[in-house]
Order: structure tokens, then C-alpha cells, then sequence
């Protein structure tokens, strides 16, 4: 397969995997916040802290322009996300494609 459609490939599976864990960890984080807002009593879960920390990691770059910039669009929010998950794919399937040309060539 070539490298580019192997790339293709790679970026949108890492970028489909990045929108499902960054909207399941968003929800669990939201869910479990909001319970704990009508009952304060109880304490922050270790699964809630997990789940918000890889929110606030899975958002980044996008959350730091959104914020600078002021998007208050629906539209503006969904496709930023979308480009920011796309992201995240490229950087992996670069990570993946140039770590296994990179190793291959040093086995030669």
C-alpha cells in the first residue's frame, strides 16, 4: 500500500478513535460533575478526575483558539472540533508512518 493512502487511512481511524474518547470522556466528566452539583456531599471520583484530565488534553489546540478567538457558533464549535480530531490523527499517523520507515531502514 502506498505510503499516502496508508496515511489517509490512519488519520481518520486515529481521528474517529480521538472523537470517541474526547466526547466519552467529556460526557462521563459532565455527568458525574453535574451529580455532584446537586449532591455536594459527594467526593470527586478517581474515574472522574481521569476523565477530565483527558478532556482537557484531547482538546488542545483547539481549546487555547477558541478561546482566544471568541467562537460563540454552533457551527464554528463542531467544525473546529472536527479539525481538531483530524489533528490529533495526522500527528498520529505521522508518529506511526515515519516511526516504522525510520525503524525498517535502521534494521536494514
Amino acid at each position: 500500500m502506498r505510503p499516502s493512502w496508508r496515511f489517509l487511512k490512519l488519520t481518520v481511524v486515529f481521528a474517529v478513535i480521538h472523537g470517541a474518547v474526547f466526547v466519552i470522556s467529556f460526557a462521563t466528566a459532565f455527568s458525574r460533575g453535574m451529580f455532584r452539583f446537586d449532591h455536594p456531599e459527594v467526593p470527586e471520583t478517581l474515574l472522574e478526575r481521569i476523565c477530565a484530565m483527558v478532556t482537557s488534553i484531547l482538546i488542545e489546540p483547539y481549546g487555547v483558539l477558541a478561546e482566544k478567538v471568541g467562537l460563540h457558533s454552533q457551527f464554528l464549535d463542531w467544525t473546529g472540533m472536527l479539525l481538531n480530531s483530524l489533528l490529533w490523527g495526522m500527528a498520529f499517523s505521522l508518529f506511526c508512518v515515519f516511526g516504522k520507515q525510520k525503524s525498517s531502514v535502521s534494521h536494514e
